[in-house]
């Protein structure tokens, strides 16, 4: 029976794994403005998480239903971006499979992720959670709060 369980977490981690080593290889080979882009929408995604949790440690301390409603409008807020803004897109997926990372607790799984992200993170110059920019722009910045924001039932 357990051999099941750990079968269905092992391909859940390959899957994930996989998804995150091929957006990675295709941002290799995109410009380093795409690149930058990138990491500032990964910025954009921790600082909306950090405002809702406060912490990785207090998310993965949320119940279950909580922590898979944030994946979920992670999710939507990346497929709402994906037509218009496609870095903002990348960007949050790779967060929301952090998040997945998270969830499962997978440490090893997480610190490799986590460094990825930080170097994608540090490549947008941005010294704060926001760069001046979008600080400095409600329309963005409205927007992306919203598309993350949880959603009536």
């Amino acid at each position: 029976m357990f051999d099941v369980i750990e079968e269905c977490d092992n391909q859940m981690r390959d899957r994930l794994l996989k998804d995150f080593v091929r957006v990675i290889a295709r941002l290799r080979g995109a410009d380093d403005l795409a690149q930058r882009s990138v990491g500032h929408s990964i910025n954009i995604a921790n600082s909306l998480f950090i405002q809702r949790f406060g912490s990785a440690e207090k998310f993965q301390a949320s119940s279950d239903e909580k922590k898979r409603q944030y994946i979920g409008n992670l999710a939507r807020a990346e497929e709402r971006f994906a037509g218009r803004w496609s870095t903002m897109a990348v960007g949050f997926s790779l967060f929301k499979m952090w998040l997945e990372a998270l969830v499962e607790e997978d440490e090893a799984l997480v610190r490799h992720l986590s460094i990825c992200l930080t170097a994608l993170s540090a490549k947008s110059g941005e010294a704060a959670y926001y760069s001046f920019a979008m600080a400095n722009s409600r329309p963005a910045r409205a927007q992306a709060a919203a598309a993350i924001a949880p959603q009536p039932t």
